[in-house]
């Protein structure tokens, strides 16, 4: 699992374990708003919904013993509705 450095968006840090997350993220949230996705990593997924292509990977935070975050990255498509997105299923996964 890669380490987080430096600065992160808050909202993204969870002590939820690694593999709950996902599967909440592949089980109930991606396929609620129709995305696709494929694991491109351990704990990595890389998503397509309509014209916007991201990936979601869960880090370590570092020096911490039981903290995560939670990675959005956008490799295409509209920054503003990424942005709706990704804020979309931080709602949905509670963390």
């Amino acid at each position: 699992m890669r380490v987080t450095h430096g600065p992160f968006n808050v909202d993204c840090l969870t002590t939820k374990e690694p593999p709950a997350i996902l599967q909440a993220l592949t089980l109930r949230i991606l396929p609620d708003i129709n995305s696709t996705y494929r694991m491109i990593g351990e704990f990595k997924l890389l998503c397509e919904w309509q014209s916007l292509k991201f990936s979601i990977e869960v880090t370590h935070y570092e020096y911490t013993e039981f903290l995560y975050v939670l990675r959005f990255d956008r490799i295409g498509g509209d920054a503003s509705e990424f942005n709706k997105l990704y804020r979309s299923i931080l709602t949905s996964l509670n963390l």
